[in-house]
C-alpha cells in the first residue's frame, strides 16, 4: 500500500493550533497544573445542542479533537452528530456555533468542516467568536453561512505543524543507548532517546504540507463559494 499522508494523520498527525496555547498546554499538563478528569462521564456534554426561539446552540470551546478527551475540549464526532440531528429537527430554524478555540488536531477536523458545509446548504449556519478560533476553529466555520467575532477576539492564524524532539544527547549524558529494532527503516522513528534523521524530518514535512494543502483548499473554497453567493449574476437585454 503506498504511503497515504492523510491516513497517517488521522491517526497520528500533526496540529491545526495556536502554537502559544500548545505551550502553555503542555507545559500545564507536564506539571501537573491541568488536572483530567477522573470518569468519562465527567467530560461528555449531556446535550448535544440546546433550541432557543428556533436558534440551535452549538458550543465548539476549547482544543479540538476527534474524540471526546479527559482533558476537555470538543469533540468534532460529537459536533458533527449535533450538526445531523439539527438538520431534521422541526424545532430548529437555523444553527449558532458558539466558538472559543485555539483549533486542535488534525484528524476529524476536515470531516467536520464538510459537515458544516452539507448543513449550511439546508439550515443557516450562523458562528460567533468569543475568544479565539484559531487554526483548525478557523477551518471548520469556514463554510458557515455567517461568523461574527467580538472585538477582541483572535480569527485566523492558518496553518499546521508537527514537534519532533532529538533527545539522543540526553540519553547519552544518561549513559543510555536507545536501540530501535524495527521492520521498516522509519518504522519507530523519534522513540525517545534517538536522534531525528533527515529520513524523518522529510517525511513529516511531507505529512504536514499535505495536511496543510487540505487546510488551504477547504478555506479558499469556501471563500469562493460566498463570492458566488453575493455575486450579482448580468442581465443581458437586446433591443
Amino acid at each position: 500500500m503506498p504511503f497515504n499522508p492523510k491516513c497517517w494523520a488521522s491517526h497520528t498527525g500533526p496540529y491545526a493550533v495556536n502554537p502559544d496555547w500548545f505551550r502553555g498546554a503542555f507545559e500545564a499538563i507536564r506539571n501537573g497544573s491541568w488536572k483530567a478528569s477522573q470518569g468519562e462521564d465527567d467530560y461528555v456534554p449531556s446535550e448535544l445542542y440546546v433550541v432557543r426561539d428556533g436558534l440551535a446552540l452549538i458550543e465548539i470551546q476549547g482544543p479540538i479533537m476527534r474524540g471526546q478527551s479527559k482533558f476537555g475540549g470538543t469533540s468534532s464526532l460529537m459536533v458533527r452528530e449535533a450538526l445531523r440531528r439539527t438538520g431534521g429537527d422541526s424545532a430548529v430554524n437555523g444553527i449558532l456555533l458558539l466558538v472559543d478555540s485555539p483549533g486542535g488536531s488534525v484528524a476529524g477536523t476536515g470531516e467536520l468542516a464538510e459537515e458544516i458545509r452539507a448543513t449550511a446548504e439546508k439550515k443557516p449556519v450562523y458562528a460567533h467568536v468569543e475568544g479565539m478560533a484559531a487554526s483548525a476553529a478557523y477551518w471548520i466555520l469556514a463554510f458557515a453561512s455567517r461568523i461574527t467575532a467580538s472585538p477582541t477576539s483572535l480569527v485566523g492564524n492558518l496553518g499546521v505543524y508537527a514537534v519532533l524532539t532529538d533527545s539522543s544527547k540526553a540519553a547519552d549524558m544518561q549513559g543510555l543507548k536507545v536501540h530501535v529494532v524495527a521492520s521498516g527503516a522509519l518504522k519507530g522513528a523519534g522513540e525517545p532517546g534517538t536522534p531525528v534523521s533527515q529520513d524523518l524530518l522529510a517525511e513529516t514535512q511531507e505529512i504536514v504540507d499535505a495536511m496543510a494543502k487540505e487546510f488551504f483548499d477547504a478555506v479558499k473554497a469556501a471563500v469562493r463559494a460566498e463570492k458566488d453567493a453575493t455575486s450579482c449574476p448580468r442581465s443581458s437585454s437586446k433591443t
